[in-house]
């Protein structure tokens, strides 16, 4: 095991000790596929390890997902599809686990960054957090790679995602995903309350006001994952305040329950608290 800091410096966590292998098989494979767009420049493009293993919370076999920062715009000659993922399987070109490749270009950063500042602005001006959701937001896929690009391991050439990647980058998302999950979170109470009884549907829009809460919480500690699959295990383990923590433990108790429905005015106070702790502007 290596023991590497986030470039966030938000986690600290433990990598295995097949990440740096498979890393060096994996930039070999790049350097071939790569190479009609790229010239096969080993300092065009960045690696930066994400998802479960670089968050220290993935198992021996999970799969290992890195991400290439290419150092130039996008092109039509990019041999791969936008938006999609190469999968290498176990044994190639690690022994035991399945390897996911996503590029992104600078230009994609670039756009990133442009919509972040923009996002500033309009926080200022917005009156409520139902102004700030019904702008355009980031889809999926762009907050997977935000997440990525200002959270994971930068394990190759980070100079070249240093040069894309401003400092203060973690900090401005984190806040971004603060007050998008403040917003949906707020709307999923509203429904859950109105609908009121005992059906699945008031019970799902409850569930949704939780777990959004629960990503308030988690960014205002500049954990930014969108991942719900990790949600509990991240809640479970982050530290902070005792106000912040106090949050946590109701939000753990709420999502461990089984009487959703009737949890929506606890849900409800949580959002009407979280609104009051919005990260600094």
């Amino acid at each position: 095991m290596s023991e590497l800091t986030c470039a966030s410096g938000a986690w600290q966590s433990d990598l295995p000790s097949d990440v740096p292998g498979s890393l060096e098989a994996l930039t070999k494979i790049l350097g071939v596929s790569v190479s009609v767009f790229a010239s096969a420049t080993e300092n065009r493009y960045a690696v930066i390890l994400g998802g479960s293993v670089s968050a220290g919370l993935g198992g021996p076999s999970s799969d290992l997902d890195f991400l290439v920062l290419i150092d130039s715009d996008r092109d039509s000659e990019f041999p791969f599809p936008v938006q999609s993922t190469l999968v290498f399987p176990r044994g190639v070109p690690s022994a035991v686990r399945q390897v996911d490749v996503e590029f992104v270009f600078a230009s994609d950063v670039k756009i990133f960054g442009k919509f972040l500042a923009e996002w500033e602005r309009r926080r200022v001006s917005a009156a409520t957090s139902d102004d700030f959701a019904i702008t355009r937001n980031l889809n999926s896929w762009e907050l997977s790679v935000c997440h990525q690009i200002t959270s994971g391991h930068r394990l190759k050439n980070p100079d070249v995602a240093g040069r894309w990647i401003e400092d203060h980058a973690l900090h401005r998302f984190a806040a971004y995903v603060f007050e998008l999950n403040l917003a949906l979170a707020e709307r999923h109470i509203r429904d859950g309350i109105r609908m009121r009884g005992g059906n699945a549907a008031a019970s799902h829009s409850v569930r949704m006001a939780c777990e959004h809460c629960a990503m308030c919480v988690l960014a205002l500690m500049g954990e930014t994952n969108p991942n719900r699959k990790w949600l509990v295990m991240l809640l479970q383990r982050m530290s902070g305040s005792e106000d912040r923590l106090r949050i946590r433990n109701e939000i753990l108790s709420i999502l461990q329950g089984s009487a959703l429905v009737e949890m929506a005015e606890r849900v409800k106070d949580i959002v009407e608290r979280l609104s009051g702790s919005r990260p600094n502007q």
